[in-house]
């Protein structure tokens, strides 16, 4: 795994932390601004460091994430155990450059994502805007962090 700004713990608290403000200051102004992508990779990067004090932060982070978007609690983090485990060891032996794979898990996080709110509220078309403008910005970010 390469080394990134996000390898070390005091980042992933921080960034978790951000992402906490975040979502709920955007909430109340009704922007589905949720950087879903970025506590993902962090998610992943926790399980492949054994960060599991850091990942404490990373489920409060989805956590916050779920409640501030009408979602189930721990579905996003169900959501990205069971893609760590069994659907990106399958992705992995296609993409073989890490910045690619990396964007290419984020946007089968995204669809994984966009499925539980068609699942929750049954509505598809607002809700794929907003997955569309997360993945730009979450790639935007893992772009400029990694």
């Amino acid at each position: 795994m390469r080394r990134s700004i996000l390898n070390n713990q005091a980042i992933v608290f921080i960034t978790s932390l951000l992402v906490i403000i975040i979502n709920i200051v955007f909430s109340v102004h009704f922007i589905a601004i949720t950087l879903a992508g970025v506590i993902f990779y962090l998610t992943q990067l926790c399980f492949k460091e054994k960060l599991y004090y850091s990942l404490l932060s990373v489920i409060l982070a989805f956590l916050v994430i779920e409640t501030t978007q009408g979602l189930k609690p721990f579905s996003l983090f169900l959501i990205s155990f069971v893609l760590y485990s069994i659907i990106l060891p399958l992705a992995r032996r296609l993409f073989s450059f890490d910045s690619i794979r990396i964007f290419v898990e984020v946007f089968i996080f995204y669809i994984f994502v966009l499925l539980i709110y068609y699942i929750s509220t049954g509505e598809l078309f607002l809700n794929f805007w907003f997955i569309v403008i997360n993945i730009c910005i979450d790639i935007l970010i893992l772009g400029i962090l990694l």
